[in-house]
């Protein structure tokens, strides 16, 4: 389990929610994952559009990231490397409370921030 601890954005006032996915990679160069939170920014600003976290699998970089992406900067919050095989399930679930989020996957992540 990761966990990271934030406050929302000035504008935002977020529910608390929990999102959970399957993914199967076929392949392993891709990418996929949830997204939360996310807020589009205004004005809009088509290079910078969004701030948002994720929880995603980078088969590319063999790394599971929970990141926040805000306009011109991306932070990576935790991460933990994995050997992806291709057409295998893979089970991501994304905690949203208040202001802490948390993940977790098939195994114990040994980095928090």
């Amino acid at each position: 389990m990761a966990v990271y601890n934030d406050q929302p954005y000035p504008s935002a006032s977020w529910s608390d929610s929990a999102a959970q996915a399957n993914f199967k990679l076929n392949g392993t160069t891709g990418i996929t994952g949830l997204v939360a939170r996310y807020e589009e920014v205004v004005p809009p600003n088509p290079t910078d559009p969004a701030n948002y976290y994720y929880l995603r699998i980078n088969a590319a970089n063999q790394m599971f990231e929970l990141a926040k992406v805000a306009p011109s900067a991306t932070t990576v919050l935790a991460s933990s490397p994995k050997t992806f095989i291709s057409g295998t399930d893979y089970n991501l679930k994304l905690y949203l409370n208040g202001s802490t989020i948390g993940t977790v996957w098939s195994f114990q992540l040994s980095a928090i921030n």
